[in-house]
């Protein structure tokens, strides 16, 4: 599965491995303390690292928004992954910001919202991972 190739696969050497795991688990250099708003790419390579942002934000942000990462502002281009790092920080024992555990916060919070406010029963049921069929 994904873990495997996480671990066994050659899209990042070992260091770059290692220092993603740090950034995501263990924690990484807090955000600027002047407020400056971060682009894709200062707040990739503080957090995980320049191999990750090198190998695969780069290609992928390129693609998606036909953009520069260095200039792209995080905040305005992915605010849902750039919250996850406030809900790192509130996580009181993470004093480090881990995102890990703010991305597993934030999903227990979106738990509870569905489940207080679940879907209306008319709306199709698809399987995950099944996006349905227009038969």
């Amino acid at each position: 599965g994904i873990l495997k190739f996480g671990l066994t696969g050659d899209l990042l050497s070992w260091p770059g491995k290692i220092r993603a795991a740090v950034g995501a688990l263990a924690g990484h250099a807090p955000p600027p303390a002047d407020g400056t708003e971060e682009t894709i790419r200062d707040w990739v390579t503080r957090i995980l690292g320049e191999e990750v942002f090198a190998r695969i934000i780069d290609p992928f942000v390129s693609g998606v928004y036909a953009g520069d990462p260095s200039t792209l502002s995080m905040k305005a281009a992915l605010p849902k992954i750039a919250r996850i790092e406030e809900y790192s920080y509130d996580i009181e024992w993470n004093k480090f910001g881990a995102i890990f555990y703010g991305g597993l916060a934030r999903q227990v919070e979106l738990t509870k919202e569905r489940k207080a406010d679940p879907p209306k029963p008319e709306w199709v049921e698809f399987e995950y991972g099944n996006p349905g069929s227009y038969k």
